[in-house]
């Protein structure tokens, strides 16, 4: 859903101004309810967001818009870097127009709730995220103003002088994030249109079982992905080792389109039948739970639990390497361990838990009866929203969960070793 104009002052004769409304936009609109990034600031500790491709001088808020005349070469891929072609891929002399959307706000963390955008430090903690394709001609816009100084690429500059905050969101556009969009330009020697080598999908680029469309936009991906943890890496703070810093490393959604998509969480039931009443629980003041109608489409997605695959990498030289844990976390158990760690909530009352995140094992099972998106399902432990410490061990005969076009079979049984990757030191 759009943002409320009352939400965004200054904004009326924006060239930003569109995409904040354009039809379709679904991210919610979240009211006076406690999140993490209010609740980190409260708690006095600061927080950050590195967003990628953003305009320089739009408000944050709003989705990046396109601009003809800033134009950056395609990607050019020698044979057997991507997906194993056998032919180079991409062409030098292509010129990429910038399209809408690099930035798009719908993959900002901290977007959907408006006490955070409303919160004195929203501005001045979302900052900008260097490596983008068209990042060395972006200053060269007059489409719209540019601040003074601006700077492209704040994540370096605070990584080099220490200010950074003590949770980080490093969100790359929707090229470098594997998401895709469409590039499109000219060949500069034959005037001849055609479409960017790495940056679209299947949908909306290339015909099915092109190796451009299976290889190249991860490549892209995986590429971004080790120049931002060399650039961490190669930091003054990461090289402090009296200072504990981790690197969280999450790749979601995939190409699933089964019930247990990790995009969108378990869903029961296809999203077009998905009953309208259906709203997560909130705690009433007698301490019972009910149904919350004010969260804005939460039938669309959301639902629970999905395939999500973390790495975490620390800067303790003499932690252990290699620890595996195959039982399955989403989004939202990252958010609960991030409260763990922060001590933002008491992970033995349930009703303090953040938004979706309250709902534990034992939640779940006390209310199941109150819960309809968790028709369907009588897993609760799956369901539940855990943080990511590996207390649970998984039983001898269970089997283990999984998207229904995984590659692999689902292991049966607990893991090898219970080590908990948030306690190494």
């Amino acid at each position: 859903m759009p943002l409320p104009t009352k939400d965004q002052p200054g904004l009326a004769n924006s060239p930003f101004a569109a995409t904040c409304t354009q039809t379709g936009q679904i991210n919610h609109n979240i009211s006076n309810q406690p999140n993490l990034f209010t609740a980190i600031s409260a708690a006095g500790m600061s927080w950050r967001t590195y967003s990628e491709s953003m305009n320089p001088g739009q408000d944050v808020r709003t989705d990046s818009i396109a601009d003809a005349s800033i134009t950056a070469p395609d990607h050019v891929y020698a044979p057997g870097t991507t997906g194993g072609n056998a032919t180079t891929i991409g062409n030098p002399n292509l010129q990429l127009a910038m399209p809408a959307g690099l930035y798009k706000t719908k993959h900002h963390p901290g977007m959907a709730y408006q006490t955070a955008r409303s919160s004195p430090d929203f501005k001045s903690s979302n900052r900008t995220l260097g490596g983008g394709q068209f990042d060395s001609v972006l200053l060269n816009s007059t489409k719209y103003p540019i601040p003074a100084g601006y700077d492209l690429d704040q994540f370096s500059t605070d990584l080099a002088s220490g200010d950074i905050g003590n949770l980080n969101f490093v969100i790359p556009d929707q090229c470098d994030d594997m998401h895709g969009v469409t590039l499109s330009g000219k060949d500069s020697t034959t005037g001849a249109s055609a479409n960017g080598s790495d940056c679209g999908s299947v949908a909306n680029n290339y015909p099915v079982g092109s190796p451009t469309a299976a290889g190249t936009i991860i490549t892209r991906g995986d590429n971004y992905v080790d120049y931002l943890v060399k650039k961490i890496e190669a930091s003054p703070i990461w090289q402090n080792q009296s200072k504990r810093v981790a690197i969280v490393l999450m790749f979601d959604e995939g190409n699933a389109t089964g019930p247990l998509n990790s995009c969108c969480g378990w869903v029961p039931i296809a999203p077009t039948t998905v009953p309208t009443g259906v709203f997560p629980l909130k705690q009433n003041a007698d301490g019972t739970f009910s149904q919350d109608t004010t969260v804005n489409n939460y039938f669309v997605g959301n639902h629970g639990h999905g395939n999500s695959i973390f790495a975490v990498i620390n800067n303790q030289p003499n932690a252990p390497k290699g620890i595996q844990d195959s039982d399955a976390y989403s989004h939202f158990s990252f958010v609960r361990s991030l409260q763990d760690m922060f001590q933002l909530a008491d992970p033995k009352v349930d009703g303090t838990y953040m938004a979706r995140s309250k709902y534990t094992e034992s939640f779940i099972a006390a209310n199941i009866l109150n819960l309809p998106e968790y028709a369907g399902s009588a897993d609760t432990h799956f369901d539940s929203v855990r943080p990511m410490n590996h207390s649970y061990v998984i039983p001898t005969t269970y089997t283990q969960k999984q998207s229904t076009d995984a590659a692999t079979a689902p292991q049966v049984g607990p893991d090898a070793n219970q080590v908990n990757v948030w306690s190494l030191k």
